[in-house]
C-alpha cells in the first residue's frame, strides 16, 4: 500500500510513503495517483466513531452529525457523512464545500480514491497518544482529539503520556485502518452533457461569435485605452516623483494596501475576533491592553473541560494567537481568561 499524508488543509503537499521509504512532495508532482491511501487532516475530514444502531441511513447520518460538538449549530446544514467500506462504526464528516475542493484536486483521476483522517490513521498505526509534526493526537475516555502543540499546552491534562513520533517511525506492514472510497467521477455531468450536447454546441458557437465582436471593439478602442494609461502614469509620477513606474496596477494596489494597514489594523482584527466567537460560549468580560504588545483579553465561562477544549480547537482553526493567563474553577464551572496577541 502507498500512503500520502497531507501536511495542511490546502492539500498541496505531504509525505509520500512507499514501503520503507518516505519523502515530502507536492501532490502535483505525483505521477501515479492510483492505489493510494490519502490521509487528510482531521480539520477537514472529521473522524467519528458511532454505533450503527439505526437502520435508516438518513436518521443515522443525522445522529452522527448531531453527536459532534459544534460551536455554531448553523454549520450542521453544510455537513455530510461518509461511511467506511471496511467497518461499520467508523465514519467521517466533511463539509460540502470542501468536497468540491477534494474533487478539483483529483479531477484528473475520474475514479474513486481512498481517504481517511490523520486522527484515525495515527491511532490505528501507533495505538497510543503521540506528538507528530507539531500536533498532538490523543485519546481521552472514548473520544479522540487532535490539537496543535500550542493549544494542547493550554489544557490542564497532566495524566496523558505522549510519545514523539516522526515520519521515520511509520511502518505500514501491519497497518489496518478504516477508509472511505470517495468518488471523484461525476456521472451526472456526463449524462447531462449527452442529453444537452446540441444546446452546448450552440452556446459555444454564440460565445465564439461574441468574442470575435469583442475583439473588434477592443482593437478600435485600444488607442483610447493607451491614452488613459499614459495619463494615469503621469498622475502617479506627480504624486510619487521619486518612484519609477514599472507596473502601475501593482504599484497602486500596494499603496492602497499600505493605506489600509496604516488606517486601523487593530480594530478590524478585534471586531473579527469578537464577532466570530462561538455562540455557545458565555463571554464574561472583554478588555484591551494598549501597551507595547497591544493585546485583547477575553474571559469565558465554561461548564466542563470538553467545552473549553472545543473552544481552543475552534480558535486554533481560525489561526488565533492566544494563551491562557488565568483560570478559576468552582466545582464544574471554569472561568478562563485568554489573551490574544494582535
Amino acid at each position: 500500500m502507498k500512503v500520502f499524508i497531507f501536511t495542511d488543509s490546502s492539500l498541496d503537499s505531504g509525505y509520500l510513503i512507499v514501503g520503507a521509504k518516505a519523502k515530502k512532495i507536492k501532490l502535483e508532482n505525483l505521477k501515479n495517483l492510483n492505489d493510494f491511501l490519502f490521509v487528510l487532516p482531521n480539520e477537514v475530514l472529521n473522524y467519528v466513531n458511532h454505533s450503527k444502531n439505526l437502520t435508516n441511513k438518513k436518521n443515522l447520518h443525522a445522529s452522527i452529525i448531531n453527536s459532534i460538538n459544534l460551536l455554531n449549530n448553523n454549520d450542521r446544514s453544510n455537513l455530510e457523512v461518509l461511511e467506511c467500506n471496511n467497518t461499520e462504526e467508523d465514519f467521517f464528516i466533511i463539509n460540502k464545500e470542501f468536497s468540491k475542493t477534494l474533487i478539483s484536486k483529483f479531477q484528473k483521476l475520474n475514479s474513486k480514491i481512498k481517504i481517511t483522517s490523520d486522527l484515525l490513521f495515527f491511532n490505528d498505526l501507533f495505538n497510543s497518544n503521540i506528538i507528530f509534526d507539531n500536533n498532538v493526537f490523543y485519546k481521552e475516555g472514548d473520544r479522540f482529539y487532535k490539537l496543535s502543540n500550542q493549544a494542547f499546552s493550554l489544557l490542564e491534562l497532566t495524566n496523558i503520556d505522549l510519545e514523539a513520533k516522526s515520519i521515520k517511525d511509520i511502518n505500514l506492514n501491519n497497518l489496518n485502518t478504516s477508509y472511505h472510497e470517495f468518488n471523484i467521477f461525476n456521472v451526472k455531468s456526463l449524462f447531462n452533457f449527452n442529453a444537452n450536447k446540441i444546446f452546448i454546441y450552440v452556446a459555444i458557437s454564440i460565445v465564439v461569435v461574441l468574442n470575435i465582436i469583442g475583439l473588434i471593439n477592443i482593437a478600435s478602442n485600444w488607442n483610447q485605452i493607451k491614452e488613459m494609461d499614459n495619463s494615469l502614469s503621469k498622475s502617479y509620477t506627480l504624486i510619487y516623483p521619486d518612484e519609477e513606474v514599472t507596473d502601475l496596477n501593482k504599484q497602486i494596489m500596494n499603496k492602497l494596501n499600505q493605506l489600509d494597514n496604516i488606517s486601523a489594523p487593530q480594530p478590524s482584527l478585534i471586531s473579527d475576533i469578537i464577532y466570530n466567537l462561538p455562540s455557545d460560549v458565555e463571554v464574561i468580560e472583554i478588555g484591551y491592553l494598549n501597551d507595547l504588545t497591544q493585546s485583547l483579553t477575553i474571559k469565558c465561562l465554561f461548564t466542563d473541560t470538553s467545552q473549553e477544549q472545543n473552544f481552543l480547537i475552534d480558535q486554533q482553526n481560525k489561526n488565533r494567537s492566544l494563551k491562557i493567563i488565568n483560570r478559576e474553577t468552582n466545582k464544574d464551572i471554569f472561568l478562563t481568561e485568554f489573551k490574544y496577541e494582535l
